[in-house]
């Protein structure tokens, strides 16, 4: 673990690579089943591709930081608000990260570069839900 959390460093450049479907759901299966810090507060963790030039797209919704926009993929991390759900979620989707790390895949934290009703619209996400942080992953 101590080995993955110094390797670990922000990738803002991508190639336009697909990540193969295994090595995605490796990643998104690490994010699920992350430790909680607070017991049943409700998470979710989303998966956008750039099929459809989803990083283009998120341009317009959630800002732009250097090249994250070319990643292939991205990954949405929603809570529910309730006391402790920042450092709740930041637990998790760090063990999310350090498993995408492992994997050999980019990845840089993105918070709070986004209106955040622009972005739940885009994503059809329901009200009690907030978006709290984004990951390009490729």
């Amino acid at each position: 673990m101590m080995d993955l959390i110094r390797a670990r460093h922000s990738t803002r450049r991508y190639e336009r690579k697909r990540v193969s479907p295994s090595t995605l759901e490796a990643v998104m299966t690490a994010a699920r089943e992350s430790e909680e810090l607070v017991a049943g507060l409700k998470v979710a963790f989303h998966l956008l591709d750039d099929e459809g030039g989803i990083g283009r797209q998120l341009m317009g919704v959630a800002g732009r930081y250097g090249q994250i926009i070319k990643a292939p993929h991205f990954v949405v991390a929603l809570s529910e608000e309730q006391p402790g759900y920042m450092e709740n979620l930041g637990f998790r989707m760090e063990a999310m990260i350090l498993e995408a790390t492992r994997l050999g895949l980019g990845t840089c934290w993105s918070g709070g570069m986004w209106k955040e009703s622009n972005l739940k619209k885009f994503m059809n996400i329901v009200p009690d839900m907030r978006v709290i942080a984004l990951t390009p992953l490729g």
